[in-house]
């Protein structure tokens, strides 16, 4: 079974953070090119994830 956006992006979170706590280059908001591009994913998974919400609350 394929998983939700919900845990893909949470799951994207885990990883961005992961490198971070061992990244001295990753601190605050200044981020390495690996932590870049796992935070830019963390970001977009997250943002459809909360735009599907939404967009299901309004239909309601």
């Amino acid at each position: 079974m394929a998983e939700g956006l919900r845990e893909r992006y949470t799951k994207a979170g885990g990883a961005y953070q992961q490198h971070a706590d061992r990244c001295l280059a990753c601190q605050d908001d200044q981020r390495c090119t690996v932590g870049s591009s796992l935070f830019a994913e963390f970001t977009r998974l997250q943002d459809a994830y909360l735009k599907r919400v939404r967009d299901a609350q309004n239909q309601n």
